[in-house]
């Protein structure tokens, strides 16, 4: 019986040192995002391209040709990706980046280029194969475009 009780007392404490899970920097992570997040990232990064753009939700409009080969990247840990294609419209770069945020309930998706411009979208729909955005948004140049919904497909 005390060889239980020993036992025991030895194996009590690596019960609780095997529950967490530390980065190198200290902080603590959540190795299953909520679904909203996964759906977004695919848990890691997963890829959007616009297939269509509508004014008001009612009033569709032609995907320019300069943003139908874009690629759209968000990643788990909040960082964003604009890969423009080879057709680009004006002056736009090679790539921009900047990160993306759920708000209220992640019925709201904010995306910050790092060049300082700034999109808040409300989320419509997002399901593992389609994203919908609406609201007011910029180019990667931060360029006002108006009120639009945009409609993603996964890649």
């Amino acid at each position: 019986m005390n060889n239980w009780k020993l036992l025991f007392l030895l194996a009590f404490p690596l019960l609780f040192s095997a529950c967490k899970k530390d980065n190198t920097d200290g902080t603590y992570y959540n190795p299953k995002p909520d679904t909203q997040s996964e759906a977004l990232t695919d848990n890691y990064i997963k890829y959007w391209r616009i297939i269509s753009i509508s004014l008001n939700d009612t009033i569709p409009e032609e995907v320019p040709e300069c943003n139908s080969d874009d690629i759209y990247s968000f990643h788990f840990d909040g960082y964003f990706e604009l890969l423009n294609g080879n057709l680009k419209c004006d002056d736009e770069v090679d790539i921009s980046t900047g990160s993306w945020q759920f708000f209220n309930d992640k019925t709201d998706l904010q995306i910050t280029f790092n060049a300082g411009y700034i999109g808040y979208f409300e989320v419509h729909e997002l399901t593992d194969n389609y994203l919908t955005l609406a609201g007011n948004a910029y180019d990667s140049s931060g360029n006002y475009i108006g009120l639009r919904s945009l409609r993603f497909q996964a890649q």
